[in-house]
């Protein structure tokens, strides 16, 4: 740990480390910036949208999931 921070190791498929590295070349980022902007927005969530994002990427429901976040979101901005 250096500092206020903490490294934490993860593991994914081939397929989505893949998918990852696109994702950052396409945005000008770093794998370990990403996930760590990823980690802080779910862990600023409440309840419901955590279980939302988790029960979800097991489950496939994907397109659901981002109607309900949209919606949410809107919500927070009146």
């Amino acid at each position: 740990m250096a500092g206020n921070r903490a490294t934490i190791r993860i593991e994914v498929d081939p397929s989505d480390k893949t998918a990852l590295g696109d994702v950052c070349e396409r945005r000008g980022t770093t794998q370990i910036v990403l996930i760590s902007r990823l980690v802080a927005w779910l862990s600023r969530q409440d309840e419901t949208t955590q279980i939302q994002v988790l029960t979800s990427a097991t489950d496939g429901s994907h397109p659901q999931l981002v109607k309900r976040l949209l919606r949410q979101l809107q919500s927070r901005r009146v």
